[in-house]
């Protein structure tokens, strides 16, 4: 009991340091993309640290040895004896390019942290935290304006870009096995966050600020808040005494959130303005299905497909009308995004008493459609490939405990010539700690 005491009292900290980290960097460190500026910003994955080396496919897979938060209806299989805690970090280094130049910002973030074990016979329970969006970019685009007539100088606009923010997501989630094979589950979740957006806007001439134009500053505000609510099934068959197919299917509901978004622009020398724009976001109906079969405790092969319409949502947007500018939710911002996903994990004997027998080898690779608009046009596709190694933990208290080891790399391709592509280079570590804490002592 001491033991277990200690180790939950490693985990509730753990849990709020990362919290407080997520919620109260000035700077948010979580990820750099001159693309988070739109939208809600840059989607995160939703994979724990058993999809991350596979493509974040995972939808059909059960939790028996590793918690899959992909699907609540997998909690339903956890075992009797166990209790699951898997956590999760990542280093970064984003690389953007744009007319033969380039630039790279590392950065380092959670990527979840989530808990496990079985309440009841059939009944499993999960608790955990992971990012939603993010939002991270500071860049600037200077453009010509005209000539001074009378100095005959030229006078260009410098624009700076900066924004910071995202979303944040804490669940708590239930899944239920009615009869042997079949599971279903859900997930009721709390998100929050920030949406910050800044724009300086300054006019030079011949190097300094040209007289008679003012600096401008234009800010686009909101604090988010809002519910989530997730629903699961799988359903096993087994094909022989080594080989099983499943099938999982996941829903999430879409709704409009009870958030106001705030415009601001101030200019020197003249009023501010000031524009509220009531319930201005909304979050999609999602939708995914996923197939995997596995073998013997050897090979396990996922293959998802994920769908989100986002084509309904509002963002706030800012439009002329006949009375000046308002600042109204629109629908114009967003596009439906598709998302295929495919994975495999092979362990050579994970009863071997040898090491290396045991240790499991992931991969996986990932396409998905943009989900925002750029200008008027779609925003870019992403791909990428994955590849993870789990090192199982061997000492006297733990022999099912494991180290996850992944390595990603995801390429942002524009959809227009002239806008900017992006590279990330991660490296993935995670602890999944596979505790028997309910096992019974019997002494005769």
């Amino acid at each position: 009991m001491k033991h277990k005491s200690i180790f939950l009292s490693i985990l509730l900290s753990v849990l709020a340091t990362g919290l407080w980290a997520q919620s109260t960097n000035e700077y948010n460190s979580e990820i750099f993309s001159a693309y988070s500026r739109y939208g809600l910003g840059t989607l995160m994955p939703k994979t724990s640290g058993m999809n991350n080396g596979m493509g974040g496919a995972g939808i059909a897979l059960p939790s028996t040895r590793f918690l899959n938060t992909l699907n609540p209806a997998s909690y339903a299989t956890i075992d009797s004896l166990t209790f699951l805690f898997d956590i999760g970090m990542s280093l970064d280094r984003n690389v953007a390019s744009i007319n033969g130049k380039t630039n790279g910002r590392n950065n380092a973030r959670v990527t979840h942290a989530a808990a496990a074990f079985r309440l009841v016979r059939r009944l499993g329970l999960s608790i955990g935290y992971r990012p939603y969006s993010c939002i991270g970019y500071d860049y600037s685009i200077s453009q010509h304006v005209g000539w001074n007539e009378n100095t005959k100088q030229e006078i260009r606009s410098d624009n700076i870009y900066h924004g910071t923010g995202g979303m944040h997501q804490v669940y708590l989630g239930l899944g239920y096995s009615p009869f042997r094979g079949f599971s279903l589950g859900f997930n009721v979740g709390y998100m929050w966050g920030e949406y910050d957006h800044a724009v300086t806007q300054t006019f030079v001439e011949n190097g300094a600020t040209a007289s008679g134009y003012m600096p401008l500053l234009t800010i686009y505000d909101a604090d988010l808040s809002t519910y989530s609510l997730d629903f699961g099934a799988q359903y096993s068959i087994p094909l022989d005494k080594k080989n099983t197919l499943s099938v999982g299917a996941t829903f999430g509901l879409g709704h409009k959130m009870n958030s106001s978004a705030e415009f601001y622009r101030f200019t020197s020398g003249a009023d501010t303005i000031n524009i509220t724009c009531p319930k201005a976001f909304s979050l999609p109906m999602t939708i995914g299905g996923g197939l995997a079969f596995s073998h013997a405790g050897k090979l396990h092969v996922a293959f998802d497909v994920d769908y989100q319409r986002w084509s309904k949502c509002d963002l706030p947007t800012l439009q002329s009308n006949a009375s000046g500018m308002a600042y109204v939710p629109t629908k114009d911002n967003y596009k439906d995004r598709f998302a295929f996903r495919i994975g495999g994990e092979y362990c050579p004997n994970p009863l071997n008493r040898h090491y290396v027998q045991r240790i499991r080898y992931r991969v996986g690779a990932y396409y998905q459609t943009p989900y925002i608009r750029v200008n008027g046009i779609n925003g870019p596709k992403e791909y990428g490939v994955n590849a993870g190694l789990v090192l199982p933990i061997t000492n006297g208290i733990n022999n099912r405990s494991s180290v996850n080891v992944g390595f990603n790399w995801s390429h942002v391709e524009p959809s227009s010539p002239g806008m900017v592509r992006e590279n990330q280079y991660s490296i993935t570590l995670g602890l999944t700690f596979n505790e028997q804490w309910f096992l019974k002592w019997k002494i005769k």
